[in-house]
């Protein structure tokens, strides 16, 4: 099986029984050199798309180049300083290159809704999967879900990814056979929701 393949195979468990669904619930705090944003130009429509539904990004400095931080500078309006929470549908970067102090903050809100250019089809035909409550940080990913909470520890691409979850506790290792970006699993959390709901309108 390959890793992207276990990583739907345990997904296909954590996810049953059928997830509540809490618009807005999207929190993703990005820390340290997380490749998946390394080039933010290519990912900026994605963030506007995501501000629109009400999620909540916050990304502290390593994890953005400056040029890249710029760029999403000029796609947002700053709103404010630093602040412990980011309002829901709010962005805000902390960056010590842009602000000139470690606790300092710049906040972007994205400005009034407007066309989104074209993005993921999964993103675009299926925005349910942004209520998932998902946190990124260094290389931790945390679902909290309505019946429970599960951790993905994604290490270094070359490196193995272990997966532990909810009250039972389990455990799943694999080495991942490709880099996993917030789209492919975007991808495997849609194919299980649809999974889920289909099974439970049946049943």
């Amino acid at each position: 099986m390959t890793g992207f393949g276990a990583l739907r195979q345990f997904l296909s468990q954590i996810l049953s029984p059928p997830v509540a669904y809490v618009p807005g619930s999207l929190l993703l705090h990005i820390d340290g050199n997380l490749r998946p944003l390394r080039n933010i130009s290519a990912s900026a429509d994605v963030l506007c798309y995501m501000l629109h539904t009400g999620v909540q990004i916050h990304i502290t400095e390593k994890a953005l180049p400056l040029h890249d931080a710029l760029f999403i500078q000029s796609r947002f309006t700053v709103t404010g300083t630093a602040d412990p929470e980011c309002a829901p549908g709010e962005l805000k970067i902390t960056k010590r290159r842009i602000t000139g102090s470690k606790n300092d903050a710049l906040k972007w809100k994205s400005t009034t809704p407007r066309a989104i250019p074209a993005l993921s089809d999964t993103l675009k035909k299926h925005p349910d999967i942004l209520s998932l409550l998902c946190r990124l940080h260094f290389h931790t990913l945390t679902l909290d879900v309505a019946r429970g909470r599960w951790e993905m520890i994604i290490e270094p691409v070359e490196a193995s990814m272990t997966i532990s979850g909810g009250s039972g506790r389990q455990y799943h290792s694999f080495n991942p056979t490709q880099r996993y970006t917030l789209l492919a699993l975007a991808d495997a959390v849609h194919e299980q929701l649809t999974h889920v709901r289909s099974s439970h309108i049946n049943e």
